[in-house]
């Protein structure tokens, strides 16, 4: 996540990387920022959920530092994320923008101390956190506006390049990695529905007016307001899946 949220730095289940770790070791993060040309003192840590998240200043600016550990991600499933989103901002969609190391690469990929590092840094969105005053029609109207327009923007450019390195639906961590890890605490019934319910949404129809890259967690979370202007980040989970998806996940 690029943005602080409400989850707990407490890891729910075996396998998650324990509160004790959620800081990087101020040598392994000052490998990571270098090639940004960040400083490790000027670095803020935020918290941890499936990254490490820090706030920081990037040429004078405000700007977010995600770094994902060991089988989280991909390099080329980052560059994949982080080029879509150029895509989309490119097509004056307000999301968070990509900063690229000083030496043009869109993110860092690391080998320290026995584990796989991955750094991506984005520009910090202007504006402040939903709040339950800001609930109404008029703001799940820009919702809708804002989801709409990224999907047309990914529908109209055809992007088969960039999907091809992010895995489908039910491909994702949530369906496949993080079930299997929670083992004997989900019933063999709730994981043959859940089969039984992938099964059946994989015979939908499938085609790039209404399935291609998608959000994969777009909600209120995720969502900045500045003034009248709505702005969207953490693109960490995006994924191929049906545009509809999106829209049910904010409801």
């Amino acid at each position: 996540s690029c943005r602080m949220g409400r989850h707990s730095n407490l890891a729910p289940y075996p396998g998650m990387i324990p509160i004790t770790e959620t800081r990087l070791r101020q040598d392994i993060l000052g490998a990571l920022i270098r090639p940004y040309g960040l400083q490790v003192q000027d670095m803020r840590f935020l918290r941890y959920s499936q990254n490490h998240v820090y706030a920081c200043h990037h040429q004078g600016k405000e700007a977010i530092l995600r770094i994902s550990q060991g089988r989280h991600r991909t390099k080329q499933q980052i560059e994949a994320e982080l080029a879509w989103i150029n895509l989309l901002v490119s097509h004056r969609i307000r999301a968070c923008q990509p900063i690229p190391a000083k030496d043009g690469a869109a993110c860092v990929a690391l080998d320290l101390d026995g584990k796989h590092y991955i750094a991506a840094c984005f520009g910090h969105v202007p504006g402040n956190p939903i709040t339950q005053q800001d609930l109404g029609d008029e703001l799940y109207e820009k919702l809708g506006r804002l989801l709409g327009q990224l999907h047309a923007a990914t529908s109209a450019n055809a992007v088969p390049r960039l999907a091809s390195s992010r895995l489908h639906w039910y491909e994702s961590r949530l369906l496949q990695e993080d079930r299997a890890q929670l083992g004997t605490l989900l019933t063999r019934r709730f994981c043959d529905s859940v089969d039984d319910l992938i099964r059946q949404l994989r015979q939908l129809p499938v085609c790039s007016e209404d399935y291609a890259l998608i959000h994969g967690d777009f909600s209120l979370g995720n969502c900045f307001l500045d003034g009248q202007d709505l702005w969207i980040f953490d693109f960490d989970n995006c994924e191929q899946g049906h545009f509809v998806q999106d829209l049910v996940t904010v409801i």
